[in-house]
């Protein structure tokens, strides 16, 4: 994620600044206990929010200074693995939190890390979120895994579902302009890579 000038990269126990002109590490920061992580700045930079939990899922999620990389506010979290950074969008963020049997996502204050209250959507431990254009875009929500659809940023309101051939098969890889693009089994071991058209609720600007 690029930040504070720089770009911070994250794994298992530490957080490391990164020289974006010379590739270089140019400062280590312990994650005491860290063994899994997830991590995301906003558009300008000026947030950086990290996530880390221990080998037993127990962690938190944590608001890191963009440029020295100090902790500056922290939640706790407890699941299976770090609560995933989807992406922050105004003044939230917007991440995924499996529990073991179930799992869910929310939108959280990223000054605060408090959760917004009338954002969260329950599904199982695969249910995952990604800021992209502007949207909240929530993937293999439901119980059978197959609902994906774009989501007011603030409200976390769904807008329209995205149009999968195979919902229950096809996953989402990301979002770009005016695509969507996923893996779709090939009938074999393997995949192909597909997009289909945004719907046309799920355009801003």
């Amino acid at each position: 994620s690029v930040a504070g000038g720089a770009l911070w990269a994250v794994a298992g126990d530490r957080l490391v600044r990164v020289s974006p002109r010379t590739g270089k590490a140019e400062k280590v920061i312990g994650l005491p206990g860290g063994y899994s992580t997830s991590m995301a700045a906003s558009s300008s930079g000026s947030f950086l929010i990290v996530s880390v939990a221990n080998s037993g899922g127990g962690g938190s999620m944590q608001r890191r200074d963009p440029v020295s990389g100090a902790l500056l506010a922290s939640r706790a979290t407890v699941g299976v693995t770090a609560a995933t950074i989807g992406g922050i969008t105004g003044a939230g963020v917007w991440a995924a939190q499996p529990t073991g049997m179930q799992g869910f996502i929310q939108r959280y204050r990223t000054t605060t890390l408090a959760p917004v209250a009338g954002t969260a959507v329950e599904g199982s431990n695969a249910i995952d979120v990604v800021v992209a254009n502007g949207l909240a875009w929530v993937l293999k929500a439901g119980p059978e895994e197959n609902a994906g659809y774009c989501a007011n940023p603030v409200t976390g309101k769904k807008l329209a579902a995205i149009p999968l051939p195979r919902p229950a098969q096809d996953y989402v890889i990301g979002i770009w302009g005016r695509d969507v693009y996923y893996a779709a089994p090939d009938g074999s071991d393997g995949f192909y890579l597909k997009r289909v058209a945004v719907p046309a609720a799920c355009r801003v600007g």
